[in-house]
């Protein structure tokens, strides 16, 4: 696999922080540094692959206070930095279209609503509700700017199909038709004139923004290809808020088998269940579970549902996993997300955390033996000793310092 060094500076730490992003790390130094925030930015690095919502993605990260971003010597940041640019210059754009054609958009309102409060014969309610909503839209646009090119079109294209429909509804064999056919085709002449000022408007769109948006696009799917297709998985210190994470996780890959099976049962004659391999594949990986977990705890075991429900047993009396110590949870949480979770990477913020000495000096070998059986990469963010010590003794993960 070809080499991705991410390199990231924070806005509160002028140190740059450079990693191989193909490799396996462990980053390490005081607190208060960037450690976690690392850990989260690489899981957003997918959300720059996987997502169209820039905006979302750039918020994400300006709340890690990231100053600089750079993906194999590229910088994101001043590509970002460009975007946003352009996207300002969209909004401007939008407003003054909005400022040129206030009064035909005012004039599309209003006979909007001169129909769906028309006196006409039978029940025309359901196409009330249908104009509603677009009326109240574009007067929300008129008055606040709030909205953009593209959505402005999708609304003149919903007034239009609304248009074309020539028998609203049949009663007593009757049918009921718009009374002012005038009015009707006067509005659908102003909505297609106001399309026609949409097109020429993104006719006029800059080429610097068109460019920028289209670099954008090849960077990320140069990110996509050399990251993997499946994500990266953050594992926070919240032992409640991962805990119903990967529950729902994996009774949603039960129930999901589940339906698959039934549906080969009701299905075309000759259909064949193909989730077989699956329910022996989960069942292995409960089996490798227990196996493990078994070294830390004898007394506590794992099983499972057929409808995919996680049971604990500790001492052979079922137990609620509330009750498990601190210690024990985090022990199941970071092992139910190797073995069962589907992204490339799995992020682990401080995995000593409530972990005894005894365990801290045994899971750094069952999370390499692990990720090296489900072909994952793993990333942590520690500053226990014996967790770091651990992990650099395996040549092929690297240590980060952050500082």
């Amino acid at each position: 696999m070809s080499t991705i060094t991410i390199s990231i500076k924070f806005k509160d730490n002028n140190n740059e922080i450079s990693f191989d992003l193909t490799k396996n790390n462990v980053f390490y130094g005081n607190n208060g540094k960037g450690k976690t925030r690392v850990l989260k930015t690489i899981e957003l690095l997918y959300g720059l692959a996987k997502s169209l919502d820039y905006d979302s993605l750039i918020s994400q990260l300006n709340e890690l206070n990231l100053s600089d971003l750079k993906i194999n010597r590229k910088k994101y940041s001043q590509l970002f930095s460009k975007y946003e640019d352009s996207v300002g210059n969209d909004r401007r754009r939008f407003e003054q279209f909005i400022l040129e054609n206030n009064h035909i958009i005012s004039n599309i309102c209003h006979k909007l609503s001169v129909f769906s409060s028309s006196n006409i014969y039978g029940d025309f309610r359901y196409n009330r509700r249908y104009i509603a909503p677009i009326t109240n839209r574009l007067n929300d646009i008129v008055l606040s700017n709030s909205s953009s090119i593209d959505e402005l079109q999708e609304l003149m294209n919903r007034i239009r199909e609304f248009l074309m429909i020539e028998r609203v509804s049949e009663v007593e064999d009757k049918y009921i038709y718009f009374n002012d056919k005038f009015s009707r085709n006067e509005l659908m002449d102003l909505t297609k004139y106001l399309s026609q000022r949409i097109s020429e408007t993104r006719f006029n769109i800059k080429k610097d923004d068109l460019e920028i948006r289209e670099e954008l696009q090849k960077e990320k799917e140069k990110v996509l290809n050399a990251l993997g297709k499946k994500g990266a998985r953050y594992l926070t210190i919240d032992l409640n808020i991962e805990a119903e994470k990967i529950f729902n996780k994996i009774s949603n890959s039960f129930s999901s088998i589940n339906n698959a099976y039934i549906k080969s049962i009701w299905g075309e004659e000759g259909e064949v269940f193909d989730g077989k391999s699956k329910l022996i594949d989960y069942k292995n990986k409960f089996k490798r579970l227990q196996e493990i977990i078994s070294i830390y705890n004898k007394s506590l075991t794992v099983n499972y549902t057929y409808s995919g429900d996680i049971l604990f047993y500790k001492n052979s009396s079922i137990i609620d996993f509330i009750k498990l110590s601190s210690g024990e949870k985090r022990l199941m949480i970071i092992f139910l997300n190797l073995i069962f979770s589907e992204e490339d990477i799995i992020l682990i913020d401080e995995p000593e955390m409530s972990l005894s000495l005894d365990y801290q000096n045994k899971i750094i070998g069952h999370i390499m033996d692990i990720t090296s059986q489900e072909n994952k990469k793993v990333m942590i963010a520690t500053h226990a000793p014996y967790i770091y010590e651990d992990f650099i003794s395996y040549k092929e993960n690297n240590r980060v310092k952050v500082y």
